[in-house]
This record gives structure tokens, sequence and C-alpha cells, in this order.
């Protein structure tokens, strides 16, 4: 494992760098798909930055909050993979902020769960209207439902729940969840 000099995004995308065939690695957490090098040396190369950041909470958090979804995506997999608690006030609001990768970020939020992420998961479905982002909504419902919550019972039964779910068909955030989730649940935590 090289030594730890990463200091800004930048270097933490340098240090991610390409598989075997030019894909950035980046993205292949995006849609979990790990291409002809297959999963293990991507997720050991995710493994080794989570070890080599997690003195870092500044970057990691700076990750989280990044306006773009790449860095999002892979601040979300070093937090789930250190079993990180203390980034959850960064994943809700990357979450009500708006990220591509809501529905990546619910499920982080449902793995490192506690009762403050369970608690901000059912805060966001509370104050729904259909003028909320469907993807962030759809994304936390998931979430309660993957941690058996009675509220995401609740709000499948709402006429809300239908019209967000519509609005929400082409990026179809409950089954990136449902994929996200049956991935890193299984994931061992770096100690």
């Amino acid at each position: 494992m090289p030594a730890n000099n990463i200091s800004n995004i930048k270097e933490v995308f340098d240090y991610l760098g390409l598989n075997s065939q030019g894909v950035p690695l980046y993205l292949h957490l995006l849609n979990l798909y790990w291409g002809e090098d297959g999963r293990d040396p991507v997720m050991e190369k995710y493994k080794n930055l989570a070890i080599m950041l997690k003195d870092s909470p500044e970057l990691i958090s700076e990750l989280i909050r990044d306006e773009n979804w790449r860095p999002t995506l892979v601040g979300n997999a070093i937090a789930i993979l250190l079993r990180a608690k203390e980034f959850q006030k960064d994943l809700v609001w990357r979450l009500e902020n708006g990220n591509w990768v809501a529905p990546q970020i619910a499920v982080a939020l449902a793995i490192l769960n506690d009762d403050f992420a369970e608690k901000e998961l059912k805060r966001i479905i509370e104050n729904v209207s259909e003028e909320s982002n469907p993807k962030t909504i759809m994304s936390a419902y998931s979430s309660l439902k993957f941690l058996e919550s009675k509220i995401a019972n609740e709000f499948e039964k709402t006429k809300l729940f239908e019209v967000l779910k519509q609005k929400d068909s082409w990026d179809n955030s409950i089954e990136v969840a449902e994929q996200h989730w049956n991935f890193w649940k299984d994931i061992e935590p770096i100690n």
C-alpha cells in the first residue's frame, strides 16, 4: 500500500486511476459493474484508499459534500468501508441537497445506521411533498424499507408515494438502492 500522501480530491482520483481497460475505478461503484478485472482488485484499491484516508476526516467530508456525484460516490464508499458513523451528518446533508448518487448515499446511511441516521431518513419522508426531489425521497424510502421501518410501509400506501415513484421511474432509485444494499451490507468493514 502506498504511503498516505493524499491531501485533496484530485489526488484521490489520481490514486484510484483506471482499470486495465482504461475505465476510471470510481465508475465501478456507480452500477457495481466490475469489468474484466473483476471485483477484487477494485475493492482492494478502495480498501487501501479508506485505510489511507482514515485519519483524514476533513477530506472524507469534503468528498461526501462535493456537489459533483463522483467525489460523493467515493466518499460514500469510504464511509461504508470504515463504518464511520461520524460522516452521517455529511451524508444526510448531501442527500437533502440533491445528488445523482442519492440511492448510494441513502444505502450508506442504512448501513451506518444508528438512531441518528434512521431518524434523519424518517424526517425526510415525513416532510415530503409533490415538489420534493423524487430521487431523494425514493432513496430515503428504500433505506427505511431495508431497516424495516414502519414509516416506509405507511408511505407506500399514500398517493404521494405513487406520484413520486412515477416521477423517479427514469432514475429507478428503488432498484439502484436495492442493488447497492445487497452489495454493501455484506462487505466486511475495515478495522
